[in-house]
């Protein structure tokens, strides 16, 4: 039992120990916070930092250093305490303090007036406040002041925009307005100095009255307009756009908007051609009226080539017809054909066959165009009247086969040059039928020369344009029977010559071979030249 009263006594004494320590440091704390309160940050950080871990001293102690730090201005220092115990007390608002402080000593008075003011009361941020109230006028304005002597005149405007009115406000915007105006008005002669009219006359616009600007802007337009006016003179693809631009642009000045308008109508098309032709590999343009409705139906060609001011188009509709020919060519040969005979059948195709003949040769359109079917004498000078139009509005080069199909041909004579073009590739003999194949056999001979050679002509057509077109070519027609047929009638009759011919030349005896003497012939051989190897 003494034994349990010793133990017992002693828990007493060490309880009251420990209960004598707690309030010792307790009351130390509290003496921490005191000084704290009088702003005696190092006493306070003194007292904590002995305190050692005890509650949150540790975080007092390096509050207290970064309000000593804050008291001496050392805005890094405390800012690097306070960031290790954010948030605690008032380390949130000290941390502001300290950015609208830093903002203060950076010259940016209007954001740190915005900080300090969002403070409210705490430390002295009101004092601060109103002390950054009064001085930011005068500060702005001895900064607004440099910039206006150095010429930075919009940003000076916008400075002094956001500044109440005073006289001081007052004079710096009327020396900002005169200085705007002679720089711009100086930038202005720059571009007149460089003839540069068109930048020149919306600048000495807007200096209205200013100086001699109303004087120097009349000679801009004046100048423009007579650069205009040259340009359109001499006008070509790289040149007109730039006119047309000009006169535009000088709207009301003279007669300017009526020769813009009438460029823009004279050369819209090969504008718009030449654009879409730089922009894509197929262009659409024109079109032609399709069936019994007479619907029209856009033409697509495909861009050659596009080379300063002119672009070379090839008819994508020609050259699918002339693929189309050449495609029954090849599928005739597969098929066994040993010859193919080429006609049409149609009407009003003697006219697009003259206008293609009259291309390709140079031919007078009298010399090539014939009255066809049957016209009246009234109906003939029509038709001339007409083919002399299309020639004119479509100005076909004749080294250009596809232009002139595409401009004043037709899909037919299309299709018909391509089967001349297969008949050549697959070897096959072909038999021209009369005026509108052999305008065709003609566009086939100009593409590809060797086309010649399996050329027959059938008949001589009765149409004037067909005998020029013979001669072009050098071929003689096989018959002469005064036709003014085509349809392919022309076709079957060669094709009876040439079974003939060939029957002669497989089944007939030589003169050798019939024992006939023909010595005395070689004379007459060698005079006509006609000799025949036999293959």
């Amino acid at each position: 039992m003494g034994k349990n009263i010793r133990c017992a006594a002693l828990i007493v004494c060490c309880c009251l120990l420990l209960c004598g320590c707690t309030a010792s440091a307790q009351e130390r704390y509290e003496r921490g916070q005191m000084y704290l309160g009088f702003g005696d940050y190092a006493t306070a950080r003194e007292i904590f930092q002995q305190l050692g871990g005890y509650g949150d001293a540790e975080k007092y102690a390096l509050y207290c250093a970064a309000r000593q730090a804050m008291a001496d201005g050392d805005w890094t220092l405390a800012e690097a305490n306070l960031r290790l115990i954010d948030p605690f007390a008032s380390s949130t608002w000290c941390l502001q303090y300290i950015d609208a402080a830093r903002l203060a000593e950076e010259g940016d008075l209007a954001g740190a007036l915005e900080g300090f003011e969002a403070l409210g009361s705490f430390l002295d941020s009101d004092a601060r406040a109103r002390s950054l109230r009064a001085e930011i006028p005068s500060r702005e304005l001895e900064r607004i002041a440099s910039l206006v002597e150095n010429g930075h005149y919009d940003q000076a405007r916008n400075l002094l925009n956001t500044l109440d009115a005073s006289p001081e406000r007052d004079a710096l915007l009327e020396t900002c307005d005169a200085g705007e105006k002679e720089l711009a008005y100086t930038q202005a002669m720059a571009l007149y100095t460089s003839q540069a009219w068109m930048e020149a006359i919306p600048a000495f616009d807007a200096l209205g009255d200013y100086r001699d600007s109303a004087a120097r802007l009349l000679a801009c337009r004046s100048n423009l307009y007579r650069a205009a006016e040259a340009a359109a003179a001499q006008a070509t693809l790289d040149t007109v756009a730039q006119a047309i631009e000009d006169f535009r642009f000088l709207e009301d000045y003279l007669d300017s908007a009526s020769r813009a308008e009438a460029l823009a109508s004279q050369w819209e098309v090969n504008l718009r051609l030449r654009a879409a032709a730089a922009s894509a590999p197929y262009v659409v343009f024109g079109s032609y009226p399709l069936g019994e409705t007479g619907e029209p139906m856009p033409v697509l060609w495909r861009v050659a080539e596009l080379s300063g001011d002119s672009v070379t188009l090839l008819s994508c509709q020609v050259l699918d017809a002339m693929a189309a020919g050449m495609e029954q060519a090849a599928r005739a040969r597969a098929d066994g054909v040993t010859a193919l005979g080429i006609g049409e059948m149609g009407i009003g195709n003697t006219t697009t066959s003259a206008a293609v003949l009259a291309a390709l040769t140079g031919a007078d359109i009298e010399a090539v165009t014939g009255r066809g079917g049957g016209l009246t004498d009234e109906g003939f000078l029509r038709k001339k009247e007409v083919l002399r139009q299309a020639l004119a509005l479509h100005r076909p080069d004749g080294n250009d086969v596809i232009g002139v199909l595409a401009g004043v041909g037709g899909l037919d004579l299309a299709a018909m040059t391509g089967a001349f073009l297969g008949c050549a590739h697959e070897r096959v003999p072909a038999a021209v039928d009369g005026f509108i194949s052999i305008a065709a056999a003609l566009c086939a001979v100009r593409l590809c020369p060797a086309v010649r050679d399996v050329l027959f002509l059938s008949h001589d057509s009765y149409e004037v344009g067909y005998r020029i077109a013979a001669e072009t070519l050098g071929l003689q027609p096989c018959l002469r029977l005064g036709m003014r047929l085509g349809e392919g009638s022309g076709c079957p009759l060669l094709f009876r010559v040439l079974e003939g011919a060939c029957g002669v030349m497989r089944g007939m005896a030589t003169f050798g071979e019939a024992s006939i003497e023909d010595s005395y012939l070689d004379e007459i051989r060698a005079v006509d030249a006609f000799t025949v190897e036999a293959t």
